[in-house]
């Protein structure tokens, strides 16, 4: 589409730019409207977002104000304007726009404030909403991951330290061999999976199931059992969903944030992973315990980690069934799931579902945390290695970007066409608990430590708080702490019960322009008072877990000698 670009004097010399009869710019005193602007839409520790530059007078008035804040930029029409500038956006890089948004919000925040310019909204109304869209997506995410990392942040810390003493006799992924072109189905337990089962069943010795999460209770309930399991989910509802499964050879495949019970009722064989989050948890293992646990890309759900499991197992197929990411036919689950359920209007209105495209061209609803998981699986295909092809199977549900759709049936017909064997010696590695536990018994000694020096800490901070400054003594007493807290930390697995806590000093103690100086004081005084308290809770918290785990081990290592 060719546009009506003129670009006019104004009366105080500077250019205003005329988009298709709109004017982009006030034709009097362009910079004196970018100040207005500015004042009346600048918010303070917000990322601003700016739909439009033209000539850049906003873009550059914003600048005057803003000290640490973001300012990102988009223009729809930047190749039309001539706009030589890498960091402002085009109509044709909304992904990097996004990327960039996303990387700006610091600590999961969802402080956006969108700024658009003078009739842009007019001229690009498609775009605007689009730009729009991307803003509350991103938002939404932050704010699922948040939630998710609140409600499972001390879970999580308790199972890594749970799940250690398992290592003694539980393999790495990385050591389960991997099959030459055998194709592998991932059972997940949306709704659609139900219509897939039967022709499921009379393919089930020609293929590599693997089930994701509790799916494996809908497989059961018809007789099918897979040949792996993968679990992630730390919490207690999934160790419910894994209570009383009686399987003859199913192997489980799980995170080190899965629920530790699971993994130490479960009697067959079983692998462990990481997740590319837990490059640090990855050294201190290796380091500590001789272990080498593989990092697995994943996303918010139990069957994007599937994905890549899958891909480690073989080199063949992968057929995905019962990835709905969606309520299809107003279900939540596949019959046979323990929280299966049919919905209505405002269990929708409480999900704050939305319509969007659905794997026939349809319209289907779905929700922001079946949305990201679509978008992971979206983003995993684009960056595993040597990816075999991958086919949605699903047969409803959302549609997913990058993945071809073949019915089920098709997929049977063209790779699960002769039995498996699947008879392979995995590499078995046996490790000392003895290793493991001084390990252990040396990190509850520096728990025990932390927990004394954060103890004194607390105490000379709250005698400062009626002289409303900082005693010398008291600041040589937390550079002290913070010295120990850098050495000791990087050493132990303490960044998940850690993360909400850090996200919260780091975003609600921003400092404020003209601040007073007792502002200042009482600022500074209840960030560090919240940090260190909430530290001192979770350093104990650890401790015990940790003194746990020890017990776990000993119980666990008298079982594996009595049985040897």
């Amino acid at each position: 589409m060719t546009h009506e670009i003129k670009y006019i004097d104004t009366k105080t010399g500077n250019k205003t730019i005329e988009f298709d009869s709109y004017l982009l710019h006030s034709k009097y005193d362009p910079i004196k409207e970018a100040q207005r602007i500015a004042e009346k839409e600048y918010t303070e520790n917000f990322v601003h977002i700016v739909f439009g530059y033209g000539c850049g007078y906003l873009v550059d008035e914003l600048k005057k104000m803003i000290e640490d804040e973001v300012i990102v930029v988009i223009d729809p029409f930047k190749i039309e304007l001539n706009i030589n500038d890498d960091t402002i956006y085009g109509k044709n890089q909304i992904d990097e726009f996004k990327t960039q948004l996303s990387s700006s919000l610091e600590n999961l925040s969802r402080e956006v404030k969108v700024i658009c310019s003078l009739n842009y909204d007019k001229i690009a109304p498609e775009f605007y909403k689009e730009v729009l869209q991307c803003v509350k997506d991103v938002q939404r995410s932050n704010q699922v991951d948040e939630y998710t990392i609140r409600t499972g942040s001390e879970g999580w810390q308790e199972n890594y330290i749970k799940n250690l003493p398992l290592l003694i006799r539980d393999q790495p992924l990385s050591n389960n061999s991997k099959f030459n072109d055998v194709p592998v189905v991932i059972a997940s337990g949306g709704p659609s999976l139900t219509k897939q089962l039967p022709l499921l069943q009379s393919i089930r010795e020609n293929i590599i199931l693997v089930a994701a999460g509790s799916t494996i209770n809908s497989l059961l309930k018809h007789d099918i059992e897979p040949d792996y399991v993968v679990t992630i989910d730390g919490s207690e509802a999934n160790y419910h969903h894994f209570e009383n499964i009686h399987s003859n050879k199913t192997k489980l495949i799980y995170g080190l944030s899965s629920n530790y019970k699971i993994q130490y009722e479960w009697k067959n064989e079983r692998y462990a992973f990481l997740t590319t989050d837990d490059v640090k948890v990855q050294e201190i293992i290796e380091k500590k315990y001789g272990v080498d646990l593989p990092l697995i890309a994943g996303g918010g759900s139990v069957a994007n980690f599937a994905l890549t499991v899958a891909t480690n197992l073989s080199s063949g197929p992968i057929a995905l069934i019962g990835q709905d990411l969606a309520y299809t036919d107003l279900q939540t689950h596949a019959s046979g799931n323990k929280y299966a359920m049919r919905i209505d209007d405002e269990f929708l209105e409480k999900r704050d579902a939305f319509q969007t495209e659905g794997y026939y061209g349809e319209q289907v609803m779905t929700d922001y945390p079946f949305h990201a998981m679509k978008l992971a699986f979206e983003t995993l295909i684009t960056i595993l290695p040597n990816i075999p092809t991958i086919y949605n199977c699903t047969e409803g549900g959302v549609k997913i970007k990058g993945v071809e759709q073949v019915t089920f049936k098709e997929f049977c017909e063209k790779f699960a066409i002769r039995p498996v064997e699947l008879d392979k010696q995995s590499k078995f590695e046996e490790k000392k608990w003895e290793t493991i536990r001084l390990g252990l018994e040396e990190e509850v000694k520096v728990y025990q430590t932390i927990n004394n020096r954060l103890k004194e800490v607390i105490l000379k901070l709250k005698k400062d708080w009626l002289k409303k400054f900082f005693s010398p003594q008291t600041i040589k007493v937390l550079n002290s702490i913070d010295k120990l807290l850098r050495e000791k930390l990087a050493n132990l697995m303490f960044e998940r019960i850690a993360d909400p806590l850090i996200a919260d000093v780091l975003r609600n103690y921003k400092g404020k322009k003209n601040e007073e100086e007792e502002e200042k004081f009482n600022r500074v005084y209840n960030q560090n008072l919240e940090l260190y308290c909430r530290l001192q809770e979770a350093v104990s918290k650890t401790k015990i877990y940790t003194e746990e785990a020890i017990k776990l081990g000993d119980e666990l290592n008298a079982r594996i000698n009595g049985s040897n």
